[in-house]
């Protein structure tokens, strides 16, 4: 995703927003190209603050995008880290110029390079992120920036991505 979304940054001085998704995403654009012209989206960013290195080119990634975004889109962020840093630091923000100056700062205030990640917690968030009043005719979209790796309160701490599948089902 975020090569994709840094194509689509470098690329979209030659381009339409709209030529742009129906060239990286022509099923989604099959599927709802027409709707969005109708409705507002619902704009849904996890990101994962373990990372300190990918971590600051994400975020720059996800505040280009948004800058981007017409008024009356609605964007939440959240961030995936440890269970007392899991939370929503933008969220149900319709987007006008004054809210995408509030999201910039908040996005520029994200300290990165934390260990652990609370997986229920961001579930908890994303679902608050679709309940957002008014967004019951929205077009939902969610992105999560992750390397994959889950904390487990209580269980013995960070669980990496490469683990078995089984295990992790298993823990549960």
């Amino acid at each position: 995703i975020l090569l994709v979304l840094c194509y689509t940054v470098l690329t979209s001085k030659a381009q339409s927003p709209e030529e742009l998704v129906k060239k990286d995403w022509p099923n989604l654009y099959n599927d709802y190209g027409k709707l969005a012209d109708k409705e507002p989206a619902n704009f849904i960013f996890v990101i994962d603050i373990s990372e300190e290195n990918f971590g600051p080119i994400i975020r720059d990634q996800i505040q280009a995008f948004i800058d981007a975004l017409p008024n009356g889109d609605v964007v939440s962020v959240i961030l995936l880290g440890p269970v007392e840093k899991t939370k929503a630091v933008v969220r149900c923000a319709p987007i006008t110029t004054a809210t995408k100056t509030e999201i910039r700062q908040k996005l520029s205030g994200i300290k990165f390079g934390t260990n652990g990640s609370d997986g229920l917690t961001m579930l908890g968030c994303i679902q608050d992120a679709l309940m957002c009043p008014g967004s019951a005719k929205s077009l939902p979209f969610v992105f999560i920036f992750s390397d994959f790796e889950y904390y487990q309160p209580g269980k013995g701490g960070v669980i990496p991505a490469a683990s078995n599948w089984e295990n992790k089902k298993n823990t549960y």
